[in-house]
């Protein structure tokens, strides 16, 4: 098969994956759930006991809240248990091929986003967001858009996460290798497991649109090899 009806195989899948329902979404919130530092000072053990109580008793009947709990569980427990990876091999003996995010985002059209928690903290940005696909947007505002950087293997990744209103969440990928953009390559998106899209790795570049709240896992892989993983929680707020 040549490399352009390849393409155009992969667009027709990814359409079609697309009017496929993901199975059950993340429970909707409802007025008494637990608010956000209770939650975090819950899984950290430094409630008191009679408010720690309180707060297991509202997660009982609260599905949303629960299942906040336990991504909220994961990611902590991915941020302990993995080298945090920079440059100086010293301070990150082990390049790790995992990265885990974790986003709030509102509902409603504008679904502003929020950076939780996650393996890596958000670097600061000085200038516009990169859209993932398409022409350059302008788009600036502070808490929009989100960049991270980090190591799979021997490959250095920039991970752009960006709210776009109306189109809910962008997501794009920059991978090289020793300096050079990454070419023979994939990125696969699953949510909760089941795929979603599978989009070649062009010129170092991997994107991915439309992410509403939910669970998602990008897997990216060479020929031979898994290059690396990274996990981004959208939860509903």
């Amino acid at each position: 098969m040549s490399q352009p009806e390849a393409d155009k195989l992969d667009k027709q899948l990814s359409g079609a994956l697309r009017l496929i329902r993901l199975g059950q979404r993340l429970p909707e919130p409802t007025p008494e759930e637990p608010a956000d530092d209770e939650l975090l000072l819950l899984i950290e053990e430094k409630l008191p006991e009679a408010e720690r109580q309180r707060v297991e008793a509202l997660l009982a009947r609260c599905p949303y809240s629960a299942d906040r709990v336990d991504v909220l569980r994961q990611a902590l427990a991915d941020f302990a248990s993995r080298t945090r990876l920079s440059p100086d091999t010293e301070r990150a003996p082990e390049r790790s091929r995992f990265a885990r995010l974790v986003f709030t985002v509102a509902r409603g059209a504008e679904q502003a986003m929020a950076w939780l928690c996650g393996t890596d903290v958000p670097l600061p940005v000085a200038a516009a967001a990169m859209p993932t696909r398409g022409a350059a947007t302008g788009r600036d505002e502070a808490g929009h858009y989100f960049r991270f950087e980090r190591r799979f293997g021997d490959c250095d990744a920039v991970i752009q996460v960006e709210r776009v209103p109306h189109r809910g969440v962008e997501l794009r990928l920059d991978l090289t290798r020793q300096g050079a953009r990454l070419e023979d390559a994939r990125a696969v998106l699953r949510c909760r497991g089941k795929l979603v899209e599978s989009v070649r790795v062009r010129d170092g570049t991997a994107g991915f649109v439309g992410l509403q709240p939910d669970c998602y896992q990008i897997q990216v892989t060479g020929k031979d090899e898994e290059i690396g993983r990274l996990a981004v929680d959208l939860l509903s707020a």
